[in-house]
């Protein structure tokens, strides 16, 4: 082999070295940038996994709230009369002693009802001032309760501890106030005398020891 022959066969390895040194590179960089395209990829639907999880927590916890059952009248009634008068009296006691609601057969209308509120009063310096806390409460719980569409009659009954000859202490009732949403509403609540309730009311009756 000449000279010439030889200096073509090693110009032909050097390009074929070269080449074939290319084409490993661009093998691995193609590797890398689908390696790149794998985990961007894998990052992406992880994050709309992710997305499509919270979404899912929050239309079930908002199908939970709109689940949730309406106030019963009584539930109504009780956190109305709470709200107005206080949930408890002066000495500690839970203001309401009981809420009843009977259907009232003495109207043409359906559905209306009678709601009998059995309540504690708040203690005060003298009997005649718990009576006058007494009619002062009364208005407040009438209003709320006759807000209630469906209520055609309330009768409050007063409950205070009561001391008998022997000594024994017990709550009893020292004050029915009963009125219709008739009355109610012919009422002007902002000037309304307490001392008219005897005079307007459809039952009205204070225990002795209130009167004094």
């Amino acid at each position: 082999m000449n000279n010439i022959t030889k200096m073509w066969a090693a110009s032909l390895l050097v390009v074929f070295g070269v080449l074939t040194g290319c084409g490993e590179e661009t093998t691995e960089e193609t590797k890398d940038v689908e390696a790149e395209e794998t985990s961007a990829t894998t990052k992406e639907t992880s994050k709309e996994t992710s997305e499509t999880q919270e979404e899912d927590v929050n239309n079930e916890e908002k199908d939970t709230e709109k689940k949730e059952p309406p106030k019963t009248l009584k539930q109504r009634l009780t956190d109305s009369i709470n709200k107005s008068v206080g949930k408890s009296t002066n000495f500690g006691t839970d203001r309401i002693k009981e809420i009843e609601i009977n259907d009232h057969a003495g109207t043409e209308k359906e559905d209306d009802v009678i709601v009998l509120a059995r309540l504690r009063a708040d203690n005060n310096f003298s009997s005649n001032s718990i009576r006058t806390g007494i009619l002062y409460d009364t208005n407040e719980v009438l209003q709320t309760i006759f807000e209630n569409e469906e209520v055609s009659e309330v009768v409050v009954f007063w409950n205070f501890p009561l001391t008998d000859e022997y000594g024994n202490e017990s709550d009893g009732v020292v004050a029915k106030i009963g009125m219709t949403k008739e009355i109610a509403d012919k009422i002007n609540w902002k000037n309304f005398n307490i001392d008219n309730y005897e005079s307007v009311a459809e039952q009205f009756n204070l225990h002795p020891d209130m009167r004094n």
